[in-house]
């Protein structure tokens, strides 16, 4: 089983989400699987914080998510955007990295529920 962080830590990364909605259309793909790719979501440490945004989009708003659990090709993911129960949502890292690119992290959740700040050198 894949590491993960406690279900209070997840609470309180609930509590002070802001509430926006993004609509993210699934049709594009029709059942065609994605090439493999930069997984980079694999690449980071559970607990991690993150900034992504959408490929090949003139959109200027930046994803913000919480790795919550990583098991085998697939992730658990604290949406900051989309409103989502305390559980988080699990998605496929191909398909999510061909979708979103990284940008930058925020900081790391420790199980004490406290974030706290990346050293960037």
């Amino acid at each position: 089983m894949g590491q993960s962080i406690s279900n209070t830590t997840q609470e309180a990364i609930v509590k002070e989400t802001n509430k926006l909605k993004l609509v993210v259309d699934n049709t594009a793909s029709a059942g065609k699987e994605p090439p493999e790719g930069d997984n980079w979501l694999a690449r980071l440490e559970t607990g991690t914080v993150f900034l992504c945004k959408e490929k090949n989009s003139a959109n200027f708003i930046l994803a913000q998510f919480a790795l919550l659990e990583k098991i085998e090709d697939s992730s658990r993911l604290l949406s900051y955007i989309q409103p989502v129960d305390v559980h988080g949502l699990f998605v496929d890292n191909n398909r999510f990295c061909n979708r979103f690119t990284y940008v930058d992290t925020l900081g790391i959740i420790n199980s004490d529920s406290e974030e706290k700040e990346v050293d960037k050198g």
